[in-house]
């Protein structure tokens, strides 16, 4: 099957009174379902890394849904 991903980073600064918040968002469109994830941090890196983990552990669930149909 195809697959695609749009990630979107960048500063969140519109709505924090103080310093840099980074924002880090990922949608991975898979066969029959999208994933999504989004996650704001001080540190742009840690954000990614959040987002990261997060569609990480939702891959594996729909890995673990798609064997059990498929078995």
């Amino acid at each position: 099957g195809e697959l695609h991903l749009k990630v979107r980073i960048g500063r969140v600064s519109e709505h924090h009174q103080k310093g840099d918040v980074f924002e880090a968002a990922a949608d991975l469109i898979l066969p029959g379902t999208n994933l999504h994830s989004e996650k704001t941090h001080e540190d742009l890196h840690t954000a990614i890394d959040l987002v990261r983990d997060t569609l990480a552990q939702e891959i594996e669930q729909y890995k673990e849904k798609h064997n059990e149909k498929h078995s």
